[in-house]
């Protein structure tokens, strides 16, 4: 990872092809157009790098103590400042207590 690219990023979902990598069951499932994303950077041999998307609401307690690590807020994430506003309170809120609301765990998760 060059030193100028993020960890992780925040964002709304540009098509509806993404697969969400989360916890099964909802592993592989779509993230539909338009939904909010988070994305952790993944490098493969040969330095090449992409995002594995999982729907906001299948970011884990780990995820976001891993995030926690890197950034000194949520609103270090890269994209979080292009999100509308009911949704930085979503990704404040979940890292204020270290999760995410239940309301935002899609059906598919549980």
């Amino acid at each position: 990872m060059s030193e100028n690219q993020a960890a992780y990023r925040l964002e709304y979902a540009l098509s509806g092809r993404s697969k969400c990598k989360g916890r099964k069951p909802c592993n592989g499932t779509e993230i539909p157009k338009g939904h909010l994303r988070f994305g952790s950077l993944v490098t493969i041999p040969d330095d090449k790098t992409f995002f594995a998307w999982r729907h906001w609401g299948c970011v884990t307690a780990k995820v976001i103590s891993n995030v926690k690590q890197i950034y000194d807020a949520p609103s270090d994430i890269a994209g979080f400042e292009a999100l509308r506003e009911e949704d930085k309170t979503r990704v404040i809120n979940a890292w204020a207590v270290d999760q995410v609301a239940h309301e935002d765990v899609p059906d598919t998760a549980r």
